[in-house]
């Protein structure tokens, strides 16, 4: 039962529709009254009896709310509710539905709670009932309205408090209902996504809320919005990331204050935009991302305070010219070269024109009130106007042609400042920015004295990468004066240290790079391994250069050869530059080392186009790669400009698809086409490559064409057949165990036999639960100018595709190399399928194709925990058992113990890998100098004379070699900066008693951690290394700054920096 607490309690009868309310409210002495909001019935025949208690401490007791006519009175109606129940602005409400009832009739209600176990008895009652609210039903059937979308009427229901119980027909809302609707949220990330239901598609039936005022409808489906037509009353609208294409039923909206139809890169589709022009109202609007390039219905909008723009197809902005209120425009990612209109924009505050065609800022000279400016990736050289924009605190001018930076010397409040991928080479002028520049970006520039910039004082982050500095010793400045300043290049301590050489030969004139060999040579110290130089080494300077590890040849310790691939030519005078992170040279932590090599082409190449691809016909036109390759010019830098400014015509049906265009490299855009449709006659492609796509070029659209053929041309069809040939291509090795998972396969796509072989194209299909596709790098059989376009993956397919233009290979050799990792140690197959050659004629040839076949793994005696390899983690598995008797996976030679032998026998597996102990990095996290001696210790007194075993203690012995230190030392504690706790690792030479003080700048004493004596090895992963939680002797935790740790280890001691920052 209830606790008696004597609180209001009130019967409400709630009519559908609305029509009718009456509270009945019982006097029985309690204390306090309580007003609750009350939400419609379903449907005309139904009686909404809602039951309203402050009450909030229950029992497990039923509710009885009874119904009967009034006039004349008939028997009572009774429904049990059970303890089910919402709390409502600080009540709780308890109700129920009586359905199919007589229209027209007027009803009365009571409650009571009872503990029967059927509460439709009448039990004896010492609770009253309640006293009667009565309400009268509608003569007739409302008018409703039908939606479509269930999530749309499902969210539609919940927001106007509407029965959602299982039965009700959710499509169906009286229309009276609807009209009280002001607000409707369905967003993404907002009701949809918190219930769960799909996104929303359509809008019918929401016409009917003629007194919406905002509607949010953010990541939906939607793409019709005439149910908005006539709902005259919304002032706000936000259709962001919908798939809208007509916007012709917002034209009547002349209320609208903010409306957004933007949406991601991908979205919305809108390219007319006539409707908006009498939406004079607007003040804020965006149109982002779509396909709009006539802005002209928006020269009327002079209320306007925010536009964006981003990611549309526009050149022309006269219309904005007369926008004098905004204060917000975004244009991002267009084709805007003349900002000229902007001049009278004077208001504005925030302007963003990243990645456009824009040479002359001079119009920008004028905005004095700018706080906020974007004008990355254009063609800037001059910045003098912006010396004006005094207000300025953020400015983006990355990816320009910037050299000159004193205009910038009169911004002495911008804060933050990027000016990545330009022409810097002196900073000089930056110094009169000491005291606001906090975040400041001059990556990949030119730049080698750094030391003006050791006064900007205020720094937080100075961004130096790919830059040929000569020293970052004057960076220390900063960091004396503010330890936390996060600097991306290792900041030495001191003078000196290696310089890094390149010198570059070719086989060929420098029209391509391909196959060309670089040779890199460090003044001092000692190049690492491959895999280390692979991710250390960048190239810049020209786009499309790569290289892969397997090419990488170790001449000495101080020289390598690399050998480049390159898809493209070169057109014009260029620089290579080489990057060499630390991480590519043996015990090195300082900045990283650049050499550059000028390349010059050495024979003269005309501007023009020139389109290939294996031989087109209708079966493989759709999803067929075409090369695009440019003489005498380079595409477009900006991606956006190459994407929009290429078109494909000649054959109905045929389309491309901006996201389709890649530009690989400066002089090469590869393209898939899409084709849906018949062709009946040998026809022509026509590719056209507009002046935009082009750098530094005016002149005329080029253009080239490609054939396309058909295979039946005649009514009475006949299959054209393509020539054989004896050639062979064959997936090579045809059969191998699997690896392990997480490990990598290689297979090579390989050709014997072949003649006048100019290009290829093929499929290969592979089982995406055993494997997944990494890379594909090309291969030496055509000749060094041939164009190898990265691989398509297409769920389980790879699409293959290269040519030359101006050779043939014939014999044997390498087509491509694929990678795949192994996600599933199981038997699958590699299909290979598809498979064309063609000569430089393009005419083409089917070879004689071979598959290959992944077999189930091989055991490996040793590999205890059966993951398919023999690490560390078996050696420690063994461990853990020793002195277990009976079957087990760690004993390994069978003899149904385990013990000392079967570790050696572990390790010798381990001896024979290619990896030394110390490349083992789980040996520095799962094993102790002091266990591995006693392992060699046991094994060296055994009779041990077959070779794996004496392997294995080789083995022990170069990994206890590995794991004792040669000196004691104290590391960087990591992380650090930290908030609140950071380890502190640290090595022994030899065994010792090892203390730790930590103080506080002033020489404080803040807090001791006693570690007692410690074996020699190396104590450096966090269950091993030293602990701080940023507390001292007290418990409290410890203020942000700068602390110093000192480690003391017999006659040892050393002490370093540690930085906290809250």
């Amino acid at each position: 039962m209830m606790k008696k607490l004597f609180v209001n309690r009130k019967i409400i009868l709630s009519i559908i529709a609305g029509t009718l309310l009456i509270y009945g409210v019982q006097a029985v002495g309690y204390a306090q009254d309580n007003t609750p909001t009350v939400a419609p019935g379903d449907t005309n025949t139904s009686l909404r009896v809602s039951f309203i208690d402050i009450l909030y401490t229950f029992d497990e007791n039923a509710y009885q709310i009874q119904l009967r006519r009034k006039i004349p009175q008939s028997t009572w109606i009774t429904n049990c509710v059970d303890i089910s129940y919402r709390g409502r602005a600080g009540s709780i409400e308890i109700y129920t539905y009586f359905h199919d009832l007589e229209p027209g009739v007027t009803y009365e209600a009571r409650y009571r709670d009872t503990n029967e176990p059927d509460c439709t008895e009448n039990p004896p009652s010492p609770d009253p009932w309640s006293a009667i609210g009565q309400g009268t039903t509608l003569l007739e059937n409302p008018p409703v309205a039908e939606f479509v979308d269930t999530t749309l009427a499902i969210v539609v229901r919940r927001t106007l408090r509407l029965d959602l119980a299982n039965g009700v027909n959710v499509l169906t809302i009286p229309i009276a209902e609807l009209s009280k609707l002001k607000t409707l949220s369905a967003g993404k990330s907002s009701t949809t996504d918190d219930l769960g239901l799909p996104v929303i598609t359509e809008l019918a039936g929401l016409e009917h809320a003629t007194q919406l005022i905002t509607l949010y409808l953010r990541g939906q489906d939607v793409t019709d919005l005439t149910p908005l037509t006539h709902l005259a009353q919304l002032t706000n609208i936000d259709l962001w990331g919908n798939r809208i294409l007509d916007i012709t039923p917002l034209a009547q909206l002349t209320q609208l204050i903010v409306l957004d139809l933007g949406g991601p890169r991908t979205g919305n589709d809108i390219r007319d935009i006539m409707p908006l022009a009498q939406l004079t109202q607007l003040r804020e609007l965006g149109l982002s991302a779509n396909e709009i390039s006539d802005l002209s219905p928006l020269a009327g909008l002079t209320e306007l305070r925010e536009l964006s723009l981003d990611f549309n197809l526009i050149s022309d902005i006269r219309p904005l010219a007369q926008l004098i209120e905004l204060t917000t425009l975004t244009l991002s990612a267009n084709q805007v070269s003349d900002i000229s209109p902007l001049t009278q924009l004077t208001k504005l505050t925030l302007l963003g024109l990243t990645t456009n065609q824009i040479k002359d800022i001079t119009p920008l000279a004028q905005m004095k009130q700018l706080t906020f400016l974007q004008l990355g990736y254009n063609q800037i050289r001059d910045i003098t106007p912006l010396g004006q924009a005094e207000s300025l605190t953020k400015l983006y001018l990355n990816h320009n042609q910037i050299r000159d930076l004193s205009p910038l010397t009169t911004l002495t409040q911008l804060t933050t400042l990027d000016l990545a991928s330009n022409q810097i080479s002196d900073v000089t002028p930056l110094v009169q920015l000491s005291e606001s520049l906090e975040v400041l970006d001059l990556r990949d520039n030119q730049i080698q004295d750094v030391t003006p910039l050791a006064s900007l004082i205020a720094l937080e982050r100075l961004s130096l990468r790919d830059n040929p500095i000569t020293s970052t010793f004057p960076l220390n400045v900063i960091l004396d004066e503010n330890p936390d300043v996060d600097i991306d290049i290792e900041v030495v301590s001191e003078e000196g240290g290696p310089t890094l050489t390149a010198v570059l030969s070719t086989p060929q004139p420098f029209v391509t790079l391909n196959g060309s060999v670089l040779t890199l040579t460090l003044s001092s110290g000692e190049f690492e391994g491959r895999t280390d130089i692979r991710d250390a080494l960048t190239i810049s300077g020209i786009t499309g250069i790569t290289f892969h590890w397997t090419d990488i040849e170790h001449i000495s310790d101080t020289e390598i050869a690399i050998k480049l691939t390159f898809m493209g030519s070169i057109n014009t005078d260029s620089r290579l530059i080489f990057t060499l992170g630390p991480s590519g040279i043996k015990n090195y932590n300082g900045p990283s080392l650049t050499a550059d090599v000028p390349i010059a082409p050495t024979v003269e190449v005309t501007d023009g186009l020139v389109a290939s691809a294996i031989p087109l016909t209708a079966a493989n036109l759709h999803g067929s790669i075409v090369m695009l390759i440019l003489s005498g010019k380079k595409y477009d830098t900006n991606p956006n400009f190459v994407s929009g400014n290429i078109a494909v015509s000649g054959v109905d049906g045929v389309a491309l698809r901006r996201q389709n265009v890649e530009r690989v490299s400066d002089t090469l855009v590869t393209i898939q086409l899409e084709f849906s449709g018949n062709i009946d006659t040998d026809s022509a492609l026509t590719f056209t490559v507009g002046a935009k796509a082009i750098a530094d070029y005016d002149g005329p659209a080029l253009t080239s064409e490609l054939p396309v053929t058909v295979s039946a041309a005649t009514e009475t069809p006949t299959i054209t057949e393509t020539a054989t040939t004896d050639a062979t291509v064959s997936i090579t090795p045809s059969s191998i165990a699997s690896a392990a998972v997480g490990e990598q396969l290689e297979f090579s796509l390989n050709i014997t036999g072949g003649e006048a072989v100019a290009g290829y194209q093929a499929t290969v299909q592979f089982d995406p639960t055993a494997l997944r596709y990494v890379s594909g790098a090309n291969g030496d059989f055509l000749p060094a100018d041939a164009f190898f376009v990265q691989p398509l993956v297409e769920n389980n397919l790879v699409k293959l595709n290269a040519a030359s233009l101006t050779g043939e290979s014939k014999g044997d050799g390498t087509l491509v190399t694929l990678t795949f990792e192994v996600i599933d140690a199981k038997v699958s197959t590699l299909i290979l399928s598809d498979v064309l050659l063609s000569n430089s004629a393009g005419e083409t040839f089917v070879p004689h194709i071979e598959s290959a076949e992944i077999t189930e793994p091989t055991g490996l005696k040793g590999d205890v925990n059966g993951d398919g390899t023999v690490n560390i983690a078996d050696l420690v598995l063994v461990a853990s058992n020793l002195g277990k008797t009976g079957q087990n996976a760690a004993d390994v030679n069978g003899d149904g113990v385990v013990n000392i032998a079967d570790l050696v026998l572990v390790a010798g597996a381990l001896g024979n890998s290619a990896a030394a102990p110390s490349l083992h990095p789980q040996a520095l996290e799962m094993l102790t100098a002091t266990e591995v001696k006693q392992w060699l210790s046991q094994a060296q007194q055994l009779n041990i004379t077959d070779t794996t075993s004496q392997r294995g203690i080789l083995f022990l012995q170069q990994l206890l070699e590995a794991l004792t230190p040669k000196e004691t030392a104290l590391l960087p504690n990591y992380p650090n900066p930290f908030n609140p706790e950071t380890w502190i690792p640290y090595q022994l030479a030899k065994g010792a008693d090892v203390t730790l003080h930590i103080y506080a700048v002033n020489g404080r004493l803040v807090r001791t951690l006693t570690l007692g004596h410690q074996a020699a090895g190396i104590y450096q992963s966090r269950s091993r290394a030293a602990y701080w939680n940023g507390k001292d002797g007290f418990g409290e935790t410890v203020a942000s700054g700068v602390y110093f740790y000192t480690l003391t280890a017999g006659d040892f001691s050393a002490t370093r920096k540690m930085l906290i920052r809250k």
